[in-house]
Formats: C-alpha cells, sequence, structure tokens
C-alpha cells in the first residue's frame, strides 16, 4: 500500500519542477508520471487573454490536488503539471476514468469546452530518473491524440467498469461517504471442551447503501490498489468501539504487508494502547504472503505477547509457514486450513490434520479447526482433541447487534 496517504505523506500542495528533479534523482523505484499540457496554449490566451491563461493554468492545479492528490504528488513545471506515484497500472486508469469525465471537469472548473480539447497528456512508467524526459518526448512527438505513452509504458492493462466502481465504493467506505461504511462482523470460536464461546474473529464487510459486499468483492481489489492495509485499520478501529464494554478476546486477520509497514504497524500499536486492547486481541497471520523478513515478524509478535496479547497463524497447512517457524515465533494457536477440514474424511488430509494436532500438542499450541459446517465434522474434530472449533454448524458470523445479544444472553446463564 505505497500509495496510500498512511504510508506515504502526499502534499497537498503543488510542489516545484526543483522538487521534482530531486525526488526523480533520489528515487530508484519504478514510477508512475503523468505530463499534462495543452496541446495549443496560445490559442488559448489569444481567445481568453494573458490573464484568463494563468487562471485556467490555476484552476486546473487546484482541481488535481482535489481530485488526484490522494494517490499522486503534483508538481508544476515549464512543460505543464506533472503527477508522480508509485507504479501501479491502476491508478493510471482512475486517472483516466476522471479526466475523460469532460463533464465533470468542466462544471468543476467553469472552463470552456475548447479549453478541454486543448488538453494534451502523456504517461510513462519506469524506474529511469529520466522518465520526465521519456514523458516530454512521447508529448513532444505526439500531434493527434489526446493522450500518449512513453514507450515503456504501451503494455499496461485497462481495468473494467466494475473494477474501477469497486475502487471508490471502498475508498468510500473507508472515508464514510455516500452511505457506504466498513461494517465488523463476527463469529464466534468455541472451546471443544466446554461447548463456550471462546473469542470472537471479526470478519470484514462493505455496508454499500442497502447491502453488504462479501470480502470476496472488494479484498482483490484493495490488494490491486495497495489500500488493504487502511481496511485493516478500520475494522480494528470498529470492532473495538463496538465491543468495547464486554470482555472477549477478539481475532483479527492480519498479513506481512501489515506488519512489514511501519506506518501501519505502529498505527495498530496506538489503537491498542489508546483503547487498553492488548489483552483482549488475537492476530491471525494470514498465510497467503511470503514472510520475507522474519526478524520484522518476531518483533511484532514479541510486541504483542509481551502486552498481553495473542498470535495465531491462520489457514495453517495452505502456505508458506511451517512447524518450526511456528515454534520460532512463540505462536498461541495455529488454525487448519479450511480445506483440510472440509475434506477431512480424504485419508492424506486426515493424516495432515493428526500431524498438524501431534505436534501443536508437543509445543504447547492450541489447535483451531475452521469450516465446521456440520455435526459429523465437529465430532471428528472433537474426537481429534483439537482445542477450538469455528464455523456455520456452530455459529454464522453475525452483526454488532447480534453478538452482543448473543454475548448477554451468555453473561446471564
Amino acid at each position: 500500500m505505497t500509495t496510500s496517504t498512511l504510508q506515504h505523506h502526499r502534499q497537498k500542495k503543488i510542489l516545484s519542477d526543483y522538487e521534482l528533479y530531486k525526488k526523480l534523482s533520489d528515487d530508484k523505484n519504478e514510477k508512475i508520471l503523468i505530463l499534462i499540457n495543452f496541446k495549443n496554449f496560445t490559442e488559448i490566451n489569444n481567445l481568453f487573454g494573458f490573464e484568463s491563461g494563468d487562471r485556467v493554468i490555476s484552476l486546473i492545479g487546484k482541481y488535481l490536488l482535489k481530485e488526484h492528490s490522494d494517490h499522486y504528488d503534483i508538481y508544476r513545471t515549464n512543460s505543464g503539471y506533472v503527477l508522480l506515484s508509485n507504479a501501479n497500472d491502476f491508478l493510471i486508469e482512475v486517472f483516466l476514468q476522471k479526466i475523460a469525465n469532460e463533464s465533470k471537469i468542466q462544471n468543476h472548473l467553469n472552463l470552456n469546452y475548447i479549453i478541454l480539447k486543448n488538453l494534451k497528456i502523456s504517461i510513462a512508467k519506469s524506474a529511469s530518473k529520466d522518465i520526465y524526459e521519456h514523458a516530454k518526448e512521447a508529448l513532444h512527438n505526439n500531434t493527434t491524440k489526446t493522450i500518449c505513452y512513453a514507450k515503456a509504458n504501451n503494455k499496461h492493462t485497462i481495468p473494467n467498469k466494475k473494477t474501477i466502481s469497486m475502487l471508490f465504493t471502498i475508498k468510500d467506505a473507508i472515508n464514510e461517504n455516500h452511505k457506504r461504511e466498513i461494517c465488523p462482523y463476527y463469529q464466534p470460536i468455541i472451546n471443544n471442551n466446554t461447548n463456550e464461546i471462546e473469542k470472537l474473529e471479526v470478519l470484514i464487510r462493505i455496508k454499500d447503501k442497502d447491502k453488504f459486499l462479501a470480502p470476496s468483492e472488494f479484498i482483490p481489489v484493495s490488494k490491486k490498489i495497495k489500500i488493504y492495509n487502511l481496511l485493516t485499520i478500520k475494522v480494528i478501529q470498529k470492532a473495538l468501539k463496538d465491543l468495547k464494554d464486554y470482555n472477549i478476546k477478539l481475532a483479527f486477520n492480519i498479513s506481512y504487508s501489515d506488519i512489514s509497514n511501519e506506518q501501519i504497524k505502529n498505527k495498530i500499536f496506538e489503537i491498542l494502547e489508546k483503547n487498553n486492547a492488548y489483552e483482549k486481541i488475537v492476530f491471525e497471520i494470514v498465510e497467503d504472503e511470503k514472510i520475507e523478513d522474519e526478524k520484522i515478524v518476531k518483533e511484532f509478535i514479541s510486541t504483542i505477547k509481551n502486552r498481553g496479547g495473542e498470535v495465531s497463524i491462520d489457514d495453517f497447512g495452505s502456505g508458506y509457514a511451517n512447524f518450526k517457524q511456528i515454534v520460532d515465533f512463540n505462536i498461541d494457536y495455529v488454525k487448519i486450513d479450511g480445506n483440510l477440514i472440509k475434506n477431512i474424511e480424504n485419508k492424506k488430509n486426515l493424516s495432515i490434520v493428526k500431524m498438524i494436532v501431534k505436534h501443536a500438542k508437543e509445543f504447547n499450541i492450541k489447535v483451531v479447526a475452521e469450516y465446521i459446517e456440520n455435526e459429523k465434522l465437529f465430532k471428528i474434530v472433537k474426537d481429534l482433541e483439537i482445542d477450538c472449533s469455528q464455523g456455520y454448524h456452530l455459529y454464522k458470523p453475525m452483526d454488532k447487534s447480534s453478538v452482543i445479544k448473543l454475548i448477554n444472553y451468555k453473561n446471564s446463564k
């Protein structure tokens, strides 16, 4: 999520060409650079006068700040306006979608149609410090098209309208705009010996006006455009607020990209400290990302545990983690991959589950089985002496009001 405001502080002002050259000289990462100019600014000056021409430039700068400064740093140069960000083809298409909506821009800027038709845009993607020169060269060589690409950037893919729409839905939900918001859902995890609720896994949903979106609809998009970490932050904040008056453990999924991002990690610590919530937290490290630096993960786990929290490996058996890592990480729980549990009557899967349980018990690590969808599965995992269970057969995910009713009912018995 290098393009998010939590990861990279975007300047909410127009920067100079000197600052652009310095940035390009210092930053060796692959970048997107969008150069915006006019095909014939002399014509505009002749039609409207030099003072109006300067006003047009100023208005376009204000428009770019308002609409694009979340994802791009914006510079004013002799060649026009420059937008600069970390490489992400998806952001190019978001920019193009907004620019293509001429009526919206015209209303926002109160500009004449002829000005819009004189916009000329060059897009380059490169790690080279000469990316700006590439964009200018492409602009100079192009005499017909409104939008052109520097040679290195001819093959980027264009997401469909549904994906673009989902981007704006996610951003609205994070900012709680247009009747959209992040809504935590809660699924109880029970202790197999007592049948009592041991903790709640916090699941994320987006409320989109009068309907709820499942994670499969928005998580892939959020990862592609690198704002997934913002969802992690938001769901932790909201869940702690929902259940601040209840003494029950909450389990949150957390990714390696969350843990390895210093700003995200520190924001999580800040939230937990503010809510005095370490002792009610379990972080489930998801298995869909390779751990590049084990030291970072060990330090995160140590901090959480030293302050009273617990840590689990999610979907164990599906990804990169092995028992040596788990022992080294000093994990409290392993949650067995749901596909192994759903198909546990397969001899191979049963053998794998038995091996996981055996080794976990040797190191005093608790085991959780998810996807318990019927009584037969529930009996099998209990017979295998698995510590905890989770699934639709026991409890379905529920909203705030439903889980509070359940907790109050359990507490009253």
